[in-house]
C-alpha cells in the first residue's frame, strides 16, 4: 500500500478536491498516472484504458491512487497488464471498488486501506499473477476479493484481507494455480468466506473474537487450509476436493464447531479445540486419509467418517460428557486404523469398521464410560481398555482371524464380545483388586463366537462376577478364570474338538460360593474345571463321542477339581468313548457322573470327610473308578450293559459303597470294592452272566453283601478284622462264591440257588 501511494504522489497528473466534490478521470493509453485527494463527502472515478500491442484492448503500466477523508466513494477501473491501483479512505461509510484486467491481463496490483466504520471494499482481478490486499480498521466493514487465473501464463494470484473491529465480513475467491489467500479478523461477529479453484492453493484464516464464522472451499490438487479461531461460539468449515489436501483447525473458547469434508487421495484433517461443548466433525473419502481430533473441556463431540484405503483416525478427548464416533470403510476401505482415548466422566466411544485389516483401540479412564466397536471383514483387531466404575464395553467382529481384548478395572463393569468367523481370539479381563481405591464387584463378561478355531479368554477378579461364553464351531478354545467369592461362569460350545482347558485348566475359580457350568455338544471335545474355596459347584455336560472331562492328568488337565468345603461336581456325557473324572479335596464334597454310551470311562477321587460319589453309566464296556479317602464317604456306581468294570477304593471310617451292574443274559461285568477302615459297608448287585465281584474289607464291623443273578458268576469276599459280616446270594447255575474272613466274631452267609 505504501508503495502504491508513493508512486501515485509522483504522477504527472494530480487533482485535489475539498467538500462535496466529484472527480472523474479517464485516461487512454499506457504508463498513465492519476492521484486524487478529496476531503469531505466526495466521489472519485478513475478509468484507465488504451490499446495493448496484443489482440485484446486495455492499458499497460497505468497507476491510479485515491486518498479520501470523509464519507467518500472511489471507483478505479484499469484494463490491461501491470497496472497499479491504491485507495486510502478515512471516515465513515466509505466505499472502494477496484476492477483490473481484461482478456488475459496479468501482473496487476490492487490495495485498499480503510479506517473507520461501515466501510466496504471490493477488488476484482483477472487472470495471471495478480496481487490484492485489503486492510480495514473499524466496525461493520465488508471486504470482497475476486481473482482469476485460468491458464495463459498462470503462476497464480495473492489476496490478503486484514480487518480489525466488529461485524466485519471478508470474502475471497481465487481461480487458477498457486493462489494464496490470507484473512485476519479481530473483533466480534466476523464472517469469512474463501473459495479457491485450481492447483496448489493455500488459505489461512485467523479470527479472534466472538461469534466468528469461517468457510473455506478448495477444489484442486495439493490444497492447504489453516483456520484458527479464538473466542466464543466460533464456527469453521472447510471443504476440499482433490489430491494431497491438508486442513488444520484450532478453536479455543465456548461452543466452537469445526467441520471438514475432504474427497480425494492423501487427505489430512486436524482439529484442536479447547473449551466447553465443542463439536468437531470430519468426513474423508479417498485413499490414505488421516484425521486427528483433540478436544479438551466439557460436553465435547467428535464425529469422524473415512471411506477408502489406508485411513487413520485418532481422537483424544479430555473432560466430561465426551462423545466420539469413528466410522471407517463402508463400501470400500482396507486396513483402517482408529484410536480413541477418553479421560473423564460419562464418555462414549463408537467405532465402526467395514473392510479388511482394521484395527480399533479405545482407552477410557473415568466413570460411566461406554465403548462399542463393530468390525466387519478380515484380520480385524479390537482393544478396549476401561478404568473406572460402571464401565460397559461391547465388541462385535464378523470375519476371519479377528482378535479382541477387553480389560476393565472398577465396579459394575460389563463386557460383551461377539465373534463370527474363523481363527478368532477373544479375551476379557476384569479386575478390581489392583484398583487402589475400590474392589471390582458385580462384573459381567460375555463372549460369543461363531466359526472355527476361535480362542476365548476371560479373567475376573472380585466378588459377584459373572462370565458367559458361547462358541459355535470346531477347534475352539475357551478359558475363564475367576478369583473372588460368589462368582458364576457358563461356557457353551457347539461343534467338534472344542476344549476349555488350556494349560492345566481352562475354567478356574478361586474363592467361596462359586459356580461353573460347561456345556459341550459335538465330538472330541475337552472340558476342565478347577475350584478352590468353599461351597463351590462345577457342572460339565458333553453330548457326542470321544469327549473328555478328565481332571487327573497334568499338564493340560480336564475334568473337575475342587479344593475346599461343601463342593459339588457333576459331569454328564452322552455318546461313546467319553472320559470323565472329578477330584475333590475337602469336606462334604459331592460328585455325580452320568455317561450314556459305550466305552466310556469315569473316575472320581475324593479326599476329605462326608464325600458322596455317584457314577451312572449306561452302555457296554464302560469303566468306573471311585477313590475315597476320609470319613463318612459314600459311593454309588450303576452300570447298565455288558463288559462294564467298576472299581471302588475307600480308605477311612464309615465308608459305604453300592455297586449295581445289569448286563442282561450276556453280562461280563466286573466289580472290585476295596475298603480299609471301620464300619465299612459294601453292596454289590450283578444281573447277567459271567459277572465277577471282588470285595476286600479290612477293619472292624464291616458288612459286605453280594447279589448275583445269572450264569457263571463269581463272587470273592475277603474280610480282615473282627465282627465283620458277609452275605452272598447267587441265583443261577455255574456260579462260584468264595468268602475269606480273618479275625474273630465274623459271620458269613452264602446262598446259592439254581434253576
Amino acid at each position: 500500500m505504501k508503495r502504491i501511494l508513493m508512486s501515485a504522489a509522483a504522477l504527472a497528473i494530480c487533482s485535489v478536491a475539498f467538500g462535496q466534490n466529484t472527480s472523474t478521470v479517464s485516461q487512454t493509453g499506457t504508463t498513465n498516472g492519476q492521484l486524487t485527494l478529496q476531503l469531505g463527502s466526495n466521489t472519485s472515478t478513475i478509468t484507465q484504458d488504451g490499446l495493448n500491442s496484443g489482440a485484446t484492448a486495455g492499458g499497460d503500466s497505468n497507476v491510479a491512487g485515491v486518498l479520501q477523508v470523509g464519507a467518500s466513494t472511489s471507483t478505479i477501473s484499469q484494463l490491461g497488464d501491470r497496472n497499479l491501483a491504491g485507495v486510502a479512505q478515512f471516515g465513515l461509510g466509505n466505499s472502494a471498488n477496484i476492477d483490473q484486467g481484461v482478456g488475459f491481463s496479468e501482473d496487476n496490483v490492487a490495495g485498499t486501506l480503510q479506517i473507520g466504520n461501515g466501510n466496504t471494499a471490493s477488488q476484482k482481478q483477472r487472470y495471471d499473477n495478480n496481487t490484492a490486499g485489503i486492510l480495514q480498521v473499524g466496525d461493520d466493514n465488508t471486504a470482497t476479493q475476486d481473482q482469476s487465473t485460468l491458464t495463459n501464463g498462470a503462476m497464480g494470484s495473492t489476496a490478503t484481507i486484514d480487518q480489525d473491529g466488529d461485524d466485519n465480513t471478508g470474502t475471497q475467491v481465487q481461480r487458477g494455480e498457486e493462489n494464496l489467500a490470507t484473512l485476519e479478523q479481530f473483533g466480534d461477529n466476523n464472517a469469512s468466506t474463501e473459495n479457491q479453484t485450481g492447483d496448489l492453493n493455500r488459505s489461512k484464516v485467523v479470527q479472534n473474537g466472538n461469534d466468528n464464522t469461517s468457510d473455506v472451499d478448495q477444489l484442486g490438487i495439493n490444497n492447504s487450509s489453516d483456520i484458527a479461531q479464538n473466542g466464543d461460539r466460533n464456527d469453521a468449515s472447510s471443504d476440499q476436493m482433490g489430491d494431497n489436501n491438508i486442513n488444520g483447525m484450532t478453536q479455543n473458547g465456548v461452543d466452537n464447531k469445526a467441520y471438514n469434508v475432504q474427497t480425494g487421495d492423501d487427505n489430512q484433517s486436524y482439529s484442536l479445540q479447547f473449551g466447553d461443548r465443542n463439536d468437531a466433525e470430519t468426513i474423508q473419502e479417498g485413499d490414505g486419509n488421516l484425521a486427528d481430533t483433540f478436544q479438551s473441556g466439557n460436553d465435547n463431540d467428535s464425529y469422524t467418517r473415512q471411506r477408502g484405503n489406508d485411513n487413520d483416525s485418532d481422537v483424544n478427548q479430555i473432560g466430561n460428557d465426551n462423545d466420539s464416533r469413528v466410522i471407517q470403510g463402508g463400501g470400500f476401505g482396507d486396513r483402517n486404523d482408529a484410536i480413541v482415548n477418553q479421560n473423564g466422566d460419562d464418555n462414549k466411544s463408537v467405532v465402526r469398521q467395514f473392510q479388511d485389516d482394521n484395527v480399533a483401540t479405545v482407552d477410557q479412564n473415568g466413570n460411566d464410560n461406554d465403548s462399542n466397536i463393530l468390525q466387519v471383514g478380515n484380520f480385524n483387531n479390537a482393544d478396549v481398555d476401561q478404568d473406572g466404575n460402571e464401565n460397559e464395553a461391547r465388541v462385535d467382529q464378523l470375519g476371519d482371524m479377528n482378535t479382541s481384548q477387553t480389560i476393565q478395572t472398577g465396579d459394575d463393569n460389563d463386557s460383551d464380545i461377539d465373534q463370527q468367523g474363523d481363527n478368532n481370539r477373544a479375551g476379557i479381563f476384569q479386575s478390581g483388586y489392583f484398583n487402589p481405591t475400590v474392589v471390582s464387584n458385580n462384573n459381567i463378561g460375555s463372549v460369543s463366537q461363531t466359526g472355527d478355531r476361535n480362542n476365548s479368554r476371560s479373567w475376573q477378579q472380585g466378588d459377584f462376577n459373572e462370565a458367559s461364553t458361547v462358541v459355535v464351531g470346531d477347534d475352539n478354545l475357551a478359558i475363564t478364570i475367576q478369583t473372588g467369592n460368589n462368582n458364576d461362569l457358563s461356557i457353551t460350545q457347539t461343534g467338534n474338538r472344542n476344549n476349555t482347558y488350556g494349560l492345566y485348566f481352562g475354567v478356574q475359580q478361586i474363592g467361596d460360593n462359586n459356580s461353573a457350568t460347561v456345556d459341550q455338544m459335538g465330538d472330541d471335545n475337552d472340558a476342565g474345571i478347577i475350584s478352590i474355596g468353599d461351597d463351590n459347584e462345577g457342572v460339565i455336560s458333553q453330548t457326542g463321542n470321544r469327549n473328555t472331562a478328565n481332571g487327573l492328568t497334568t499338564p493340560y488337565s480336564h475334568g473337575i477339581q475342587q479344593t475346599g468345603d461343601e463342593n459339588f461336581a457333576q459331569i454328564v456325557q452322552d455318546g461313546d468313548d467319553n472320559t470323565a473324572s472329578a477330584t475333590q479335596t475337602g469336606d462334604s464334597n459331592d460328585s455325580e457322573t452320568l455317561q450314556v454310551g459305550d466305552f466310556n470311562t469315569a473316575a472320581t477321587v475324593q479326599l476329605g470327610n462326608d464325600n458322596i460319589s455317584i457314577i451312572d453309566q449306561n452302555g457296554d464296556s464302560n469303566t468306573a473308578t471311585t477313590t475315597q479317602t476320609g470319613d463318612d464317604n459314600g459311593s454309588f456306581v450303576g452300570q447298565f450293559g455288558v463288559d462294564n468294570t467298576s472299581t471302588v477304593t475307600q480308605t477311612g471310617d464309615d465308608n459305604g459303597s453300592i455297586v449295581l451292574q445289569a448286563g442282561g443274559f450276556f453280562g461280563g461285568n466286573t466289580s472290585t470294592v476295596t475298603q480299609t477302615g471301620d464300619s465299612n459297608l459294601s453292596i454289590v448287585g450283578q444281573l447277567g452272566s459271567m459277572n465277577i465281584s471282588t470285595v476286600t474289607q479290612m477293619g472292624m464291623s464291616n458288612l459286605s453283601a453280594v447279589g448275583q443273578a445269572g450264569f457263571g458268576n463269581t463272587s470273592t469276599v475277603m474280610q480282615d478284622g473282627t465282627a465283620n459280616a458277609q452275605i452272598t446270594g447267587q441265583l443261577g447255575v455255574g456260579n462260584t462264591a468264595t468268602t475269606t474272613q480273618v479275625g474273630t466274631g465274623n459271620a458269613s452267609i452264602t446262598l446259592q440257588a439254581g434253576f
